[in-house]
């Protein structure tokens, strides 16, 4: 997997969770600035300012990989399986996928493009080092 892949995945939670909370209707409050080990007080201060920023365009995009999700689950657990139906949600969910996942590349890309040279080192080691497993 590519390093851009790898900070894109690791990215994924970050992006998704704080594009698609945000509603038109009402703003959750800001989320608590970020602070990336090795990267400026600056360069914090640009991931804050892009994980904080809502997509409304990714935000469509989940939306729609979630109902596609949740006509598969309907159709699966019909008695008679609709092939050919199943094939289109299959393949509609293909590509939303794949849209969500260019959505996310590009926003890592325009962040890493606002970050300074050191900075962008800096926070790719960050997205791709190991995270510790949640404890219960």
């Amino acid at each position: 997997m590519s390093a851009v892949r790898t900070a894109c995945v690791a990215l994924l939670p970050l992006l998704a969770v704080s594009a698609f909370a945000q509603t038109p209707a009402a703003k959750a409050p800001s989320a608590p600035s970020v602070s990336v080990p090795g990267v400026s007080p600056a360069g914090n201060a640009i991931i804050t300012k892009s994980r904080n920023m809502p997509d409304q365009q990714l935000r469509v995009i989940l939306g729609q990989l979630k109902d596609v999700s949740s006509q598969l689950q309907l159709e699966t657990q019909r008695p008679q399986i609709d092939l050919d139906k199943l094939a289109t949600l299959l393949k509609r969910r293909e590509g939303l996928v794949a849209q969500s996942q260019t959505r996310q590349d590009d926003r890592l890309l325009a962040l890493l493009k606002a970050l300074a040279p050191e900075d962008r080192a800096a926070f790719l080691r960050a997205l791709s080092a190991p995270r510790a497993a949640p404890t219960n």
